[in-house]
């Protein structure tokens, strides 16, 4: 059975307040412009995702309100596990998913993000040089990656077996500054 993992760092926060709290933080608005890049771009030929599953932080909520119809609006839960989550933290989330789901998203933050996807990829894949390249190079704020896995449940997703099969950067759908 195929699942499908999309990972989506949070859209580019502003730093505006720098006493504001960290979780607080708001989208600056060029992350605002990514976000609705990567929504338009994805409504285009919307992944069929079955959850949602996002930090509570400010800037990952609001993110979600951008592309949350994007993914065809489905049902989304708030986790506070998810913010800042280490990648360690992150595998045994996602290894922990009711295996009802064979598609989500989970939308959170680096460096864990990164840290998991790249832990996760297949580096045996012929013909994803390019993709993998710029996968390894930087997991840009409001990026989504797509990780597919080849297992029955998601207690089988392990570092190295997944096949990397997308990753969407702001700059790839238009937005630069």
């Amino acid at each position: 059975m195929t699942r499908h993992l999309y990972l989506l760092r949070h859209a580019k926060s502003d730093w505006g307040d720098v006493d504001a709290p960290d979780h607080g933080r708001v989208l600056s608005p060029r992350g605002l412009r990514g976000a609705k890049a990567l929504a338009n771009h994805l409504k285009r030929s919307p992944p069929k995702v079955e959850r949602i599953f996002c930090s509570t932080a400010r800037r990952a909520r609001e993110t979600l309100q951008v592309v949350h119809s994007a993914f065809g609006a489905p049902p989304l839960t708030f986790r506070r596990q998810l913010y800042l989550a280490a990648a360690d933290d992150l595998l045994e989330f996602v290894r922990k998913l009711p295996s009802r789901y064979k598609s989500v998203v989970i939308i959170g933050h680096n460096p864990g993000f990164h840290e998991l996807a790249l832990a996760l990829m297949s580096h045996e894949e012929r013909g994803k040089k390019r993709l993998r390249a710029k996968l390894e190079k930087k997991f840009p704020t409001g990026t989504l990656c797509e990780l597919v896995f080849d297992i029955d449940d998601w207690s089988g997703v392990k570092p190295g077996r997944g096949r990397l099969n997308q990753m969407i950067r702001p700059r790839d759908v238009g937005v630069t500054s």
